[in-house]
């Protein structure tokens, strides 16, 4: 198999992937991998790690506040010892890594872009505490309702409008309370109206951009 560029291989179908064999798919993993490992690398080092909703993904714990994974092909034995990662297991770190990559936010340059877009949209922010305030409250959002947002029920720009106005219409507002006003009024105009066409889910939390299982 010809060698592919990481580009190349974020645009690969599910079909595509479940046709690799272990050989290759440990070669494809590996690529991206060390792609993804840079560019957290690079992230940590930088001043705009904070907004970056795609690290902020990889971080464990219910609020995302834990220790990040890197991206490996390597598991452990219940011993502890190091071994090479199952054909399922590397299934799953090569969806993991292709999710971080093709996030926008995954790379320094890709963050101060989006940063730069807000900023155009939707104004300016008086201070640096309320930009790292805006982007936290944000990025909790996106986690939460990211397939309805990428389902286009809602449009990045009128949740980052709808944040911006209410922060800046209440100075004292507590971070967790915006939060779940924002939560509530995204339920009540775009959530509940899916109910009455039957799903028994309105909307998935966890966004898979590959569907592998």
């Amino acid at each position: 198999m010809a060698k592919r560029s990481v580009k190349e291989i974020l645009s690969m179908s599910g079909d595509e992937i479940m046709r690799l064999n272990k050989s290759q798919l440990t070669a494809l993993t590996r690529q991206l991998a060390s792609t993804a490992n840079r560019k957290i690398s690079n992230l940590q080092k930088s001043k705009v790690a904070r907004f970056s909703l795609a690290l902020r993904n990889l971080r464990g714990g219910k609020k995302h506040t834990g220790k990040i994974r890197n991206f490996s092909l390597w598991g452990k034995t219940g011993s502890g010892k190091r071994r090479a990662k199952t054909r399922n297991e590397l299934l799953k770190e090569f969806t993991r890594a292709s999710r971080f990559l093709s996030d926008k936010t995954s790379s320094v340059s890709g963050v101060k872009s989006v940063m730069r877009d807000v900023t155009k949209r939707i104004g300016k922010f008086r201070s640096k505490a309320q930009q790292n305030r805006f982007w936290n409250a944000y990025n909790e959002l996106n986690k939460d309702y990211r397939d309805v947002i990428i389902g286009r029920k809602i449009s990045t720009n009128e949740v980052q409008s709808m944040l911006y106005d209410r922060m800046i219409g209440n100075k004292k507002v507590d971070i967790d309370d915006l939060i779940e006003t924002m939560r509530s009024e995204m339920e009540t105009r775009y959530v509940k109206e899916e109910t009455t066409e039957g799903e028994d889910t309105p909307f998935r939390v966890m966004y898979e951009q590959i569907k592998l299982f």
